[in-house]
């Protein structure tokens, strides 16, 4: 509906310049939201890279573990049943990393298998 004085032309005019204006405001959002998604992506990737160092920690940590029980007199303060479990759970995953072709876990669990089995075995052997 026109109000009196206006024309079609301004009409069309307002409408216009409204209409760009939130398109330009649209632009800016849409903007917004890439950097955003950008900077996600950049987590992402830093994650990514960083799961490849902290995976294979996780075996490392057992080590110790590992050689005091094949190695030392740790065997009989070892609960066994744990090792069972997390042995069992390492094969899991392991399977898992290796069915779905995932680098990082199969550098993680395959090394974590070995070790809580060598645990396991250990402990059974000297205990």
């Amino acid at each position: 509906m026109l109000l009196t004085g206006y024309t079609a032309y301004d009409y069309m005019a307002k409408r216009n310049k409204i209409l760009r204006n939130v398109s330009s405001t649209d632009v800016h959002h849409h903007l917004h939201i890439r950097k955003r998604i950008s900077d996600k992506t950049f987590q992402r990737k830093l994650i990514d890279r960083l799961v490849f160092i902290a995976g294979p920690m996780i075996p490392v940590a057992i080590i110790p573990t590992a050689y005091s029980v094949w190695f030392g007199d740790a065997a009989a303060g070892i609960a066994l049943s744990t090792w069972i479990i997390l042995s069992c759970t390492s094969g899991v995953m392991a399977l898992y990393a290796l069915i779905h072709k995932d680098k990082a876990l199969i550098l993680t669990y395959i090394p974590l298998l070995i070790l809580n089995v060598s645990v396991v075995v250990g402990a059974v052997i000297n205990g």
